[in-house]
């Protein structure tokens, strides 16, 4: 394989602000939208389907020049060994490409590539995004900055999609994002739309992410009338250089029912009524909940 294009002065500089302000090695950073990060929601992919687009979407983002809705693809695509892309997303050990082949699969059908297909004895695979997916991928108005050293940390589809959602807004002064128990449902595949038959694989997906962006996270869990029991959930990220405060990571709703405060060692469930107490004893230990007591 060819190595990339080394980027000019002037993007490596670029990359570097970038690296600085974000703790991602500037190789490892790719772009997405929040508008795409929603497509994504809505798209029913099965896990080798999120694990390919992802990086597809990595080697696009470091191939293009700018990341820009202007920005031009070869006309030709791109090509990227599968031993290469096993190993990104940390499928080293596996032997054959049983999982790159049903990523391309499912990728095949979902109408964002001009052409996706293997190549040379299913040796390398060869894509081209559409251009206007390409477009919303890159659009300017919300986006995020994503880690690819963490792929291989993403072992269900509601890994990646927690992870695409933490990603658009982990950067914001006050980051949080706002779903409905059905909306995880859907990505579990899980017909019920109930918290309890939800909350352990989505509370894994939500502290891998805070393991990949140092986040902690608070869990508001309302009771908001759209279905029985809890049927809203509310994510803060607290990230250092943010503006959340204890108190304004408390402040709850009136349907507020449950709190669930969590970072990268795991989790632990308060009520409403402590969360702020106990959001200033996390503090005073710098936000490690392995050393509370």
């Amino acid at each position: 394989m060819t190595d990339l294009p080394r980027a000019p002065a002037a993007d490596q500089a670029d990359a570097q602000i970038l690296e600085n302000s974000t703790g991602i090695d500037a190789d490892d950073m790719y772009r997405m939208s929040l508008e795409f990060c929603r497509q994504l929601g809505e798209a029913q992919l099965c896990l080798n389907g999120h694990r390919l687009m992802h990086a597809l979407l990595h080697r696009t983002c470091r191939s293009l020049p700018k990341w820009s809705e202007c920005a031009m693809q070869p006309a030709d695509g791109y090509r990227m060994p599968c031993k290469t892309i096993r190993a990104q997303l940390g499928l080293e050990k596996t032997k054959g490409n049983r999982e790159l082949h049903e990523g391309v699969a499912a990728l095949a059908s979902a109408g964002m590539f001009d052409s996706l297909c293997f190549m040379h004895g299913n040796e390398w695979i060869k894509w081209r995004f559409d251009d206007v997916v390409l477009a919303i991928l890159l659009e300017q108005h919300v986006y995020g900055l994503l880690d690819a050293g963490g792929l291989p940390l993403l072992k269900q589809p509601i890994d990646f999609q927690v992870f695409n959602h933490v990603s658009v807004r982990r950067r914001m002064k006050k980051a949080k994002l706002s779903l409905t128990v059905s909306d995880a449902a859907f990505w579990i595949g899980q017909e019920e739309p109930s918290w309890s038959r939800i909350s352990g694989p989505f509370i894994e997906a939500l502290r891998k992410s805070c393991e990949i962006y140092d986040l902690t996270a608070c869990v508001m869990l309302s009771c908001s009338g759209y279905s029985r029991g809890i049927d809203t959930v509310e994510i803060r990220l607290r990230r250092k250089g943010g503006l959340w405060s204890p108190s304004t990571l408390a402040k709850g709703s009136p349907t507020l029912a449950k709190c669930i405060v969590l970072d990268p060692s795991g989790h632990r469930t308060v009520r409403p009524v402590d969360l702020e107490a106990f959001l200033e004893k996390l503090k005073s230990v710098s936000w490690d909940l392995r050393r509370l007591k």
